[in-house]
């Protein structure tokens, strides 16, 4: 895949060529969002679980959609609070069935959101330290030992010509080699305090 040079990547997308060969056909037939190869998924998911109807969801709009609701519910909490008339809480039933609502699908949804999201993921370290080596934003560490105007110099040459600082510093001359890994040591940019 190609990157493109022209703005500033944060994050190059990991495709196959079958992701984008469906994403491609899904466009070339005119349903964007709920097509017929959805319709197909949903039918089949739901004679597989033997219901009657299913709905295809991401676990991340699924938690989304719980989210939604969880605010509104909270909104219904907080005004049926306010609302005790008297002392006589007339507003409790929907108070406790907003709240029991909250709590049984925020439960749920983190225990879906969790076995079928986040279990099983795992970094792809050399693709972090690519993309974090590619960051211009590192070069703000470069400020005490180049200066500002430099730093956004070499920012701004690594974002055009999508080198890594590092790259760009060396080629420069800018830094003797075995003092750049120490003022681009990325790890220990995320460490609190300042820097020795």
């Amino acid at each position: 895949m190609e990157i493109r040079k022209d703005f500033l990547s944060l994050a190059v997308p990991d495709i196959s060529e079958q992701e984008i060969y469906e994403v491609i056909d899904c466009l070339k037939s005119g349903w964007i969002s709920v097509g017929p190869k959805v319709k197909k998924f949903e039918k089949e998911f739901a004679e597989y679980h033997g219901v009657k109807h299913a709905i295809a969801t991401s676990s991340c709009t699924t938690a989304f959609l719980v989210a939604a609701r969880v605010m509104g519910n909270h909104v219904t909490i907080t005004v049926a609070g306010s609302r005790g008339n008297f002392e006589l809480n007339v507003m409790m039933p929907v108070l406790v069935q907003s709240l029991l609502e909250s709590v049984t699908l925020l439960a749920n949804v983190a225990r879906a959101f969790t076995d079928k999201c986040v279990l099983g993921i795992e970094a792809n370290e050399a693709r972090c330290r690519e993309l974090l080596e590619l960051n211009p934003s590192i070069a703000t560490a470069l400020n005490p030992y180049i200066g500002y105007d430099k730093a956004a110099e070499v920012a701004k040459a690594s974002a055009k010509e999508h080198l890594s600082v590092r790259d760009i510093v060396i080629r420069e001359g800018l830094l003797p080699e075995d003092e750049v890994d120490g003022a681009l040591d990325v790890r220990g940019m995320t460490e609190p305090g300042l820097p020795d």
